[in-house]
C-alpha cells in the first residue's frame, strides 16, 4: 500500500477496542478486538456484529477531534 506513507488517519482506542480511521481511504478503516486479538491481526471491521461498534467509536472519534481543534 504504498499511499500508507502519505496517508493521514485517526484513531481511538477503549480498554477493548482500537478504531483506526484512514483519512483519504475509509475503505481500509480497521477495527481490533484488543482483548481478543492483542496483536491486531484480525482485522473485524466489516463483520456484522461490529456495526453497531464501529458507528458509536466514529462518533467518539469525531468528538475528539472537534475537541482537539478548539483547544
Amino acid at each position: 500500500m504504498p499511499w500508507v506513507l502519505d496517508a493521514d488517519y485517526r484513531a481511538i482506542r477503549t480498554h477493548r477496542h482500537k478504531f483506526i480511521h484512514w483519512v483519504q481511504h475509509p475503505e481500509f478503516d480497521e477495527l481490533y478486538d484488543l482483548a481478543t486479538d492483542p496483536r491486531e491481526e484480525r482485522n473485524t471491521i466489516n463483520e456484522s456484529r461490529s456495526k453497531t461498534l464501529v458507528s458509536q467509536l466514529r462518533i467518539d472519534l469525531g468528538k475528539l477531534v472537534r475537541e482537539s481543534i478548539s483547544l
